[in-house]
């Protein structure tokens, strides 16, 4: 007997749109046809900068690196800006470290790459014997007189900033650094895609529309009422042919210290979360479906849900338990 339909559209279509919302997200990129924006001449460059995802995947990159990227994709400033020679003149009483950097920067030993060409200011990035260090104007009443910069270990984002000034500016090595953050911006949206994808098809339920999904250990199966008896299936019963996820989840805590005799079994867990006010009150609101936020009884997640929103006939497997 075929397992009867509770989709309106193909698992595929389902999993792409699910793809799709993910890559939308603002934690991720923001931009739901990112792949489109990517390759679209006009778009513009500085949102490299602004989506998270963009700046995680470049913050694998370690610290050495940041040399070689500058070198390849940047054009270094012809000399250091007036603002910053001066103040390389007051900088006599810092520490030894930082008086090497004033040292290479005096007498040419470092490359300097600024986001936006002699903005005064504006932090450049100064590469040093490999080196990237962030210079910092000391322009606050409280610094000391004689610290006119500070240093620190540049960062990705520093480098993100000097790449869009490189584009937006029309500087030497713009084709270069586009061409750079295109290629590291699909590696990210390739590796962003494939965990989405594989996110999909670890889920036990999915929603109608394919946004939303609930991944799980185990699912509690009961009937569409009275719950006489529950059936507990582990999560790879519905990974090839999943659950309806319902528009408005329930969850609830069934907190193990406020139980007189805490859940022992598999069994004794499903009986106490059935019977309790939290899991009835969150099944109302999902409908018939919950997810356990707690995980109290083995740390595992587990999604419960009412017979009609799964396949049917349900999988082989299960283990029956009266409630």
């Amino acid at each position: 007997m075929e397992p009867k339909s509770l989709f309106d559209k193909p698992m595929n279509e389902l999993r792409e749109a699910f793809v799709r919302a993910r890559l939308a997200e603002p934690a991720t990129f923001s931009h739901e046809e990112i792949v489109a924006w990517l390759e679209d001449a006009a778009q513009e460059t500085d949102n490299f900068k602004r989506a998270p995802y963009f700046v995680n995947h470049f913050d694998e990159l370690n610290g050495a690196s940041i040399a070689e990227i500058l070198h390849d994709n940047a054009t270094p400033s012809a000399e250091p800006p007036e603002w910053l020679l001066a103040g390389i003149k007051r900088a006599n009483r810092d520490p030894a470290w930082f008086a090497g950097i004033v040292r290479a920067l005096q007498n040419g030993g470092a490359k300097v790459y600024y986001p936006w060409t002699n903005t005064i200011g504006v932090p450049p990035v100064a590469i040093i014997d490999n080196d990237a260090w962030i210079l910092h104007p000391c322009i606050h009443a409280s610094a000391s007189p004689n610290a006119a910069l500070s240093a620190d270990k540049a960062e990705i984002s520093d480098v993100l900033g000097i790449l869009n000034g490189e584009i937006l500016e029309q500087r030497p090595k713009m084709d270069a650094a586009r061409a750079f953050l295109k290629q590291e911006a699909r590696h990210a949206i390739l590796h962003e895609r494939k965990m989405a994808e594989q996110d999909f098809d670890e889920a036990v339920a999915v929603s109608t529309d394919g946004t939303r999904i609930v991944r799980a250990a185990e699912v509690v199966v009961l009937p569409d009422k009275p719950w006489y008896q529950a059936a507990i299936y582990p999560a790879s019963a519905f990974i090839e042919t999943k659950i309806l996820r319902t528009d408005h989840m329930g969850r609830f805590k069934l907190a193990k210290e406020t139980l007189r005799s805490p859940p022992r079994t598999i069994a004794e867990y499903v009986r106490w979360s059935t019977h309790s006010d939290h899991f009835s009150s969150a099944m109302r609101i999902g409908h018939g479906q919950a997810f356990d936020e707690c995980r109290h009884f083995d740390g595992q997640p587990r999604l419960v849900t009412e017979a009609r929103y799964c396949p049917s006939p349900l999988p082989d497997g299960g283990q029956t338990i009266t409630v």
